[in-house]
Order: C-alpha cells, then structure tokens, then sequence
C-alpha cells in the first residue's frame, strides 16, 4: 500500500500545482531504516519454500514494522506521519494478537476490506493499510506543494571522490 499511496500522493501532488523538484530538498531523519523494513517485506513476500521464513515470517514483519514505526515517530513533525504511524501500530497490533492466538473477541480488531481482483497488490486491505496510504498521500503532496525558498537540495546520500577536475 506504500507504492500505492506514493503514486495516488505524485499524482495529486502533481493536479494541486506541486513540484516535482521540492523532493530534491526531502529529508527523513533514520531513512536506512525504512530502507531495510521494504527489503524484508520483499524478501518474506517471496519467500513462500525458506522454512525458517514460513515459519517465523510473523516475527520477522513484526520486526519490519517496528523499524518503519521507529522512523516514523523520529519524523513524526512531517505531514502525513501520523497517519502512518497510526496505520503501523494497528497492523502491529493485528500481527501479534493473530499469531498469538488470543481469545476470539479480540479477533474483532482483525477488519480487512476485500477489493477487486483487478487491483493486483492485494486483496485484502487492513484498516491499518489505509492509513499508510493516506499518510503517503498526504506527505508526498506536503513535499510537492512546499515552498523551497532558500533550501537547498538535500544530501541523503554524499559522494566525497570528485574525480579529475
């Protein structure tokens, strides 16, 4: 739902009279972090005959998850943070009482929305899953409707060696 949301949140970004040029000046505090929760998220999605990945790929979610709420609450001043952080405990909070196997009337956290099977990521989506949408939404406008007077573009990754000159 991330990818989802980042595209919907461009594309609407790109409608109200956003920059494309202001995500130059983007800056998230521990962004390696989410880096890592995304891989482990695609290698557990493809990773159906790794019994170890089967077996504890709750866990190892869960783990992502933590990583992605830490990034998160260090970045909550930007827009649409919340949102996702909100979105993160809740999948948090559905994960682990899943796989727990507490009594059946906390099952009744566990609400999905079934979509059509046009829409080719997923078919169930967790109330959770739309908050992370929302905030991606938000946040990508945020950052293409900010004014960048005076920024300057930001330096996430710097590479040292010039070169010959």
């Amino acid at each position: 739902m991330v990818i989802a949301g980042t595209i919907m949140g461009f594309v609407l970004g790109k409608i109200r009279g956003g920059k494309v040029q202001n995500l130059r000046f983007l800056h998230i505090r521990l962004w390696p972090l989410v880096i890592i929760s995304l891989m482990i998220q695609a290698v557990l999605s493809f990773s159906n005959q790794i019994p170890l990945l089967t077996e504890y790929g709750t866990y190892f979610y869960g783990f992502s998850l933590v990583l992605l709420a830490v990034t998160l609450v260090l970045n909550i001043d930007k827009k649409g943070f919340w949102a996702m952080l909100i979105g993160v405990i809740l999948n948090l909070i559905i994960i682990f009482i899943n796989s727990a196997k507490l009594p059946g009337f906390l099952s009744g956290l566990n609400f999905h929305i079934v979509i059509s099977k046009t829409y080719p990521l997923s078919n169930e989506l967790s109330i959770g899953d739309l908050l992370v949408s929302l905030g991606m939404i938000l946040f990508m406008q945020g950052e293409m409707l900010r004014s960048r007077f005076g920024q300057r573009p930001t330096t996430m990754i710097e590479f040292q060696y010039k070169g010959k000159q």
